[in-house]
């Protein structure tokens, strides 16, 4: 038993905790590729095998079947895990309690769903997927390490882990911990605890070297190396002018990215109130059906063959994308050679399949399934890049007789563009660790950094969106510290709960059996030297008070011995001038839920979380209070 008790403790170390989950989302990441791969073979080997007359039919069919069955699988078991999950862990992590959305169920309908929808060659990703499960494993683990704590003490290390497990699930599916890290930060949270910077890192950084390691096991790589390696010229990457049209590029990418937020918030209301929405709830199976067959009628190979170049998987596509010439130059080697057979011509193709990506990311981000977006907005931004690159190329060519790399403008396209969309700028270093370049640093960061200038002019992320149109709640922000807010004029002592009750230095057993029984919801009470000076002196948990109750047999006029149970120090102390906006960040960043508050180190007030919240959303609604 002892040593069973020791296990569990080395277990429910948080450090010990976000290595096992890093190399839990590792391991499920690996295996979820291979199983990817395996699929998009059968499905070539079975177009391959038929005959022509039938090889449309035998090109939907396998992608039709599994878009169903992802989404009868998560309709049956768990509609929480319905798309990506990272605009309800967003929520969440600001104080939001969302039922369902951390269990078993959700995850295991997440995990099949997903595992079916990626099969099917949709263009969705894992990105997003990822960060909702390593979170529901990280909620697991908590649970099981957390059975004999208060549930204050695992409320706030159940936040705490969760954003670490967030930058643990973008860091595992790119093998990038430090962008998944930043990412994690910029997209899920609007203030970020110092403290979790540890757990984020350490669990990335687990997680990327398991699944780096086992990618080196299972395959003839010698060493660890990008996921999507590029082998750019050492000579002259770029020239000085050429940053006029990197900046360019971002200038672009941030309109389109707007654009894209537009045109898909737009098709999600447009649904929610055409005429077919009460049809299509009879018959959920009916709308993946139908487009899961639109965007495989797309990908046909002898429709579209070398326009869409639907029969290449995504690592196929990236290294065609990526690669590290002009595909409209003369005299190829057999490797180029090999690259350019799959596409018709590098502006034709390249556009055609910038268009479609465009187009069927949207449609298929609306699909009832499991679905990320960042590898989809990565790979629109590398063919957008590659468009330009291919142009640059013969007009310098012609002109200066300087040819530019496209590739290297392919990669600067794919962190400008999915920079815009998600309104991020630790695309940036992503782009880096998954692309392994570090020769175009400062114009990927130049694109990257209009681009979100641009498109947060124009409109809202693509996380904020989908937090709107979900009608998704979670604790308002609280606007900029200025001597105008509302939140700023108002202080702790207009809003806070007083009188509170207390425990002090020689209180009688009758004494603290009523100011129990006075307090059902109170899971901490504050302890005071007195009732008289009521200085704070810290806190006591309720079930140690009700343990002593339970278990002491002293007559009721007895007074309380201190030395019988612990009193903790004061985490979190306000004092009445506090304004309201300094309170909610506090609250947010400390990921508490209540505070006393002092005046002079006396005790004169409560302040919760819940009342925090609704005279905030009283002042956001009623600017004009006194």
């Amino acid at each position: 038993m002892k040593c069973w008790s020791q296990i569990q403790t080395l277990l429910g170390d948080q450090w010990m905790l976000m290595i096992i989950l890093g190399s839990s989302i590792a391991v499920l990441s690996f295996v979820m590729d291979h199983v990817v791969l395996f699929l998009h073979n059968c499905r070539m080997k079975l177009f391959n095998s038929t005959p022509k007359g039938l090889s449309y039919l035998s090109w939907i069919s396998l992608p039709v079947l599994l878009v169903t069955f992802a989404s009868a699988v998560v309709q049956l078991i768990s509609p929480h895990a319905i798309g990506s999950g990272f605009a309800e862990i967003r929520c969440i992590l600001r104080g939001t309690t969302l039922h369902g959305y951390l269990d078993f169920r959700t995850l295991a309908a997440k995990v099949a769903g997903l595992v079916a929808v990626l099969g099917a060659g949709m263009p969705l990703g894992k990105e997003g997927p990822f960060v909702h499960i390593a979170c529901i494993l990280s909620q697991l683990y908590t649970t099981s390490c957390c059975l004999k704590k208060s549930s204050v003490e695992c409320r706030s290390r159940s936040l705490d882990l969760l954003a670490g497990a967030a930058a643990v699930g973008v860091g595992a599916c790119f093998a990038s911990p430090v962008g998944g890290v930043l990412l994690s930060i910029e997209a899920t949270a609007a203030n970020f605890a110092i403290r979790n910077y540890w757990r984020g890192f350490l669990g990335a950084a687990s997680g990327t070297l398991l699944y780096q390691l086992l990618v080196v096991w299972s395959s003839s790589r010698q060493s660890i190396e990008a996921i999507y390696a590029t082998e750019f010229s050492d000579d002259v990457p770029y020239r000085p002018l050429e940053l006029i049209l990197f900046g360019f590029i971002g200038m672009l990418c941030g309109l389109l990215g707007a654009l894209f937020v537009y045109i898909l918030r737009v098709f999600i209301q447009k649904m929610k109130t055409c005429t077919m929405r009460e049809y299509l709830l009879r018959a959920p199976l009916l709308y993946p059906v139908f487009v899961s067959l639109i965007i495989t009628t797309l990908q046909y190979p002898v429709f579209m063959s070398r326009l869409t170049a639907g029969h290449l998987d995504n690592d196929e596509h990236f290294a065609h994308l990526f690669s590290n010439f002009s595909w409209a130059k003369g005299n190829l080697t057999a490797q180029e050679a090999s690259v350019v057979h799959h596409w018709e011509s590098p502006i034709k193709s390249m556009t055609v399949f910038f268009v479609f990506l465009y187009i069927s990311s949207i449609l298929a981000s609306t699909l009832p399934v499991p679905s990320g977006m960042f590898i989809p907005l990565f790979k629109t931004g590398a063919a957008f890049g590659r468009i330009a690159g291919e142009t640059f190329n013969m007009w310098f060519h012609r002109k200066f007789k300087i040819a530019p790399n496209p590739g290297g403008y392919a990669v600067v396209g794919a962190a400008a563009f999915s920079g815009a969309v998600t309104h991020t700028v630790s695309t940036c270093v992503i782009v880096v660790e998954i692309t392994g370049q570090l020769r175009y640093v400062l114009p990927i960061i130049v694109a990257a950094m209009i681009s979100n200038i641009v498109a947060r002019r124009l409109h809202a992320s693509l996380y904020d969106m989908l937090t709107s149109v979900k009608g998704l709640e979670h604790p308002p922000d609280v606007a900029s510290p200025t001597e105008t807010n509302p939140a700023v004029r108002m202080t702790v002592k207009d809003f806070m709960e007083s009188p509170t009750e207390f425990v002090w230095r020689g209180i009688g057993f009758r004494e603290l059996s009523n100011v129990l029984e006075s307090s059902p919801n109170r899971e901490v009470l504050p302890v005071v030297d007195d009732p008289e000076n009521r200085s704070l002196l810290g806190t006591v948990k309720r079930m140690e008070l009700e343990k002593l109750m339970a278990n002491c047999s002293m007559p009721v006029d007895d007074q309380v011995n201190f030395q019988w149970f612990p009193i903790e120090s004061i985490r979190i102390q306000l004092l009445v001038n506090d304004s309201a906006a300094a309170v909610h960040q506090l609250f947010q960043l400390a990921k508490v839920n209540f505070a006393f508050v002092t005046n002079q180190s006396q005790l004169v007030g409560f302040v919760g979380e819940n009342e925090l919240e609704k005279i905030i959303e009283e002042i956001q609604e009623n600017p004009i209070r006194q």
